[in-house]
């Protein structure tokens, strides 16, 4: 679906809002594929609660196992088993674009779960609204394991906003949790929530860095822990956010990396770049140099990215109609100045999210 926010309880103050940075949105099979980047942000400084918050030697080099599913011929996005309290695994959307897991509850199984009164809602622009409650369980995946029960959202409700009335979660929860290929989201985003990442609460520690390459001929991808690309064709700054994680992680506004972009040969232009598995398209702000008209992108043109400093070209996509390939939309600048990669670098780029030093790091898939 698209951004959105978590409405967070009176005894927890929201963070600053700042900007609303854009999600895609399309159909995949009956509904729309999930793609979730919260309004919240909050960046600044930020202590930690002492030690190293990644003394998890452990967790180096560790492999784990994604797939890349066919849906309607198209490869839209990145799903990893997950077990939730011991129950059995089922796949669950790999979002790098949000932070935590969220699983619907006609799909959490018989595992062990505790439930909490705690109420957590989830907005997305096309109108749906996830309204749950916070709960915790021991989650595994991958070879690994969670240190400890850990908190997410349990989906009870899915509607619609009164002025989206034919949203995606127009029919409810049972009808929309059929028409996913998923379960949920498991999000991974570096930003401080209630519910954030189970990569900052693993059993080995807290993950240093994570780094995604897929091959969709293959039909799979990989998420490797703890290893950062010794020769990096571009690497780009993350904005401290203003709390640690709830664990004493630094934490960070992972979806406004600074990457600069550009449409056609006009000269790129630096703006906040989610590189996000979870969007099945491209979205850039009409902002970008030389974009085409707001609305979907149906005349081929080429949207390039670029390194920041000496501005040299490193990935591109010519506009098509492939969900998490080529297609690519244009949003108005009052939606935001930003761009959503979507996962389509991930195809032929390894993306690397380094918590230790703040960086979003690109290079050739090994």
């Amino acid at each position: 679906m698209t951004p959105f926010g978590l409405r967070r309880q009176p005894d927890r103050p929201a963070l600053p809002r700042r900007r609303r940075l854009v999600r895609a949105s399309t159909v995949v099979a009956l509904a729309s594929s999930l793609a979730l980047t919260p309004i919240l942000t909050g960046c600044g400084g930020g202590g930690l609660l002492g030690g190293d918050p990644f003394a998890s030697e452990g967790l180096d080099g560790v492999q784990i196992d994604l797939a890349v599913p066919t849906i309607n011929g198209a490869q839209p996005y990145l799903t990893l088993d997950v077990s939730v309290g011991g129950a059995k695994k089922v796949p669950m959307l790999v979002d790098t674009a949000s932070p935590g897991v969220r699983i619907l509850k006609t799909q959490l199984g018989k595992g062990s779960v505790t439930r909490t009164s705690t109420p957590v809602t989830a907005e997305f622009v096309d109108g749906t609204t996830f309204d749950g409650v916070e709960a915790s369980a021991m989650m595994s995946f991958g070879g690994v394991a969670t240190a400890q029960p850990i908190t997410f959202q349990l989906i009870t409700k899915v509607s619609c906003q009164p002025q989206f009335p034919t949203c995606a979660g127009a029919d409810g929860l049972r009808a929309y949790s059929k028409a996913q290929s998923f379960a949920g989201i498991f999000g991974i985003g570096l930003y401080s929530t209630p519910v954030y990442s189970p990569l900052s609460q693993l059993a080995g520690g807290a993950a240093s860095s994570f780094s995604i390459t897929s091959d969709p001929k293959a039909g799979s991808a990989t998420l490797t822990l703890n290893t950062v690309p010794s020769n990096p064709v571009a690497t780009y700054s993350m904005p401290r956010w203003a709390e640690p994680l709830p664990n004493g992680v630094p934490a960070w506004a992972s979806n406004e990396a600074n990457a600069c972009w550009s449409f056609s040969a006009d000269p790129p232009k630096c703006l906040p770049t989610a590189f996000d598995t979870g969007s099945p398209f491209v979205i850039a702000s009409e902002a970008v140099p030389g974009a085409p008209p707001v609305g979907d992108v149906t005349n081929g043109s080429q949207l390039t990215l670029f390194t920041n400093g000496d501005l040299q070209p490193i990935w591109s996509v010519v506009a098509g109609k492939i969900p998490g390939k080529n297609k690519v939309t244009i949003t108005p600048p009052e939606a935001g100045e930003a761009v959503n990669t979507g996962g389509g670098i991930f195809r032929s780029r390894s993306v690397t999210f380094d918590s230790r030093r703040g960086q979003v790091l690109i290079a050739a898939p090994e």
